[in-house]
């Protein structure tokens, strides 16, 4: 089961992140689509995308006194070839260097807090459709 916090109403601006928070402020190469990315390296782990270094201080500030109370074998992976290309949406992430946790029972054991943000496979999911509002 993956918790998706969602504030304490439809219009909590707390609940979510702000729209104008760059996933990546650097975008000039392939590296930057990663969670975390080194150059040069297909699954580089060695940096922090700008979306994963908000999405961390938000656990730890918010968080941090429940981590015992949190799976740390949760998987957080990007979907977009899944979606846009396959138009095949799943929760299996086939490749282990992929599969962000904090855990090496499931994962790649990268992540400092088990927290990621909520795939494209989930929201399709959920009903989201690509290129619209939800």
């Amino acid at each position: 089961m993956r918790l998706i916090y969602a504030g304490t109403s439809a219009t909590d601006t707390s609940a979510f992140i702000s729209t104008r928070q760059a996933y990546n402020t650097n975008y000039n190469n392939k590296e930057y689509l990663g969670y975390m990315y080194t150059m040069n390296e297909q699954h580089g782990t060695g940096t922090n995308s700008d979306i994963k270094t908000v999405v961390d201080n938000w656990y730890a500030s918010n968080l941090n006194s429940y981590t015992g109370y949190i799976s740390k074998t949760a998987i957080h992976y990007a979907a977009k070839r899944r979606l846009l290309t396959n138009r095949i949406p799943t929760f299996v992430c086939s490749d282990a260097n992929d599969r962000f946790t904090a855990s090496t029972a499931t994962g790649n054991a990268k992540l400092t807090y088990p927290i990621g943000l909520i795939t494209a496979g989930e929201i399709n999911y959920a009903g989201g459709l690509l290129g619209t509002n939800n």
